[in-house]
This record gives C-alpha cells, structure tokens and sequence, in this order.
C-alpha cells in the first residue's frame, strides 16, 4: 500500500472513530456516500520538501476536506475538531467554499495531513580514501 494511501486510511480510522455509530464514507464512492454522516475528501498531493531521516525522504502534505452532514453535524464537527487538535500534526483551515456536495451549507474543515515517503537512495557509496593518481610519461 503507498504511504499515501496508509496515511488516508489512517485518518479515516481516527475520524470513524470520533463520530462513531455515525457513518464515514470517502468522497468518490457514490454508494457510501449518500447516507453519511461525515464524507472526507481528499482534494491534493503537494511536495512541501525533502529530507534525511533514515534515509532521502520527500515530504507531502495530503489537503482533506472534512465534511459533516446531518442532525449530529454540529456535534460531529466539534468531536472531529478536538480530535484533530490533539493529535497534533494535522493542520486545520476553514471549508473552502465551493461545494462537496450541491445541496444545503455543508460543515466542515480543510485538513492538512503530513506524508513522508522514503526514496531509494541512488547516491554510490560515500568515497573514503582519497584518489591516487601516477602519472606516467609514454614515450615520444
């Protein structure tokens, strides 16, 4: 699975886990979707930079949008909020403002999500004796 994909799933879990016994769904699956208290969408990729831990790594930032429907959307929303806030490496903007879904004003917040992805490492071994070069006159 890609580290992308891992990293959705994982915050699928945690927003399942906060509006529980709502229904979450992921924005693109038309059947799920119509009866869901929160749909999460996922809307960009961006490469923030690289890095060296462990080894090269690119570093993403995945942009979710997190909408709640329903009765309990107020209630879903402030559980989801807090939850965010406490895990601590998400960051949080307001909705934009075009629509997820047409219909009534939907709640909800834009979610930014770090990604890092390990590169294989192309580089050589690193040289650890110096080059010796003798030079050699050839004949005239």
């Amino acid at each position: 699975m890609s580290a992308v994909r891992s990293t959705m799933n994982t915050l699928l879990e945690l927003v399942a886990d906060q509006v529980k016994p709502d229904r979450v769904a992921e924005a693109g699956d038309a059947e799920s979707v119509a009866d869901a208290a929160v749909i999460v969408r996922p809307v960009g990729l961006e490469r923030v930079g690289r890095s060296q831990r462990d080894g090269p790594v690119l570093d993403l930032q995945l942009a979710v949008l997190v909408v709640c429907l329903g009765r309990r959307a107020l209630d879903n929303l402030e559980a989801l909020l807090a939850a965010v806030e406490t895990a601590g490496q998400y960051s949080i903007s307001p909705l934009r403002p075009e629509p997820l879904l047409a219909g009534p004003v939907q709640l909800g917040f834009e979610l930014r999500v770090p990604v890092s992805l390990r590169l294989e490492d192309t580089r050589g071994p690193l040289v650890t004796e110096p080059l010796v070069v003798t030079p050699e006159l050839i004949g005239r």
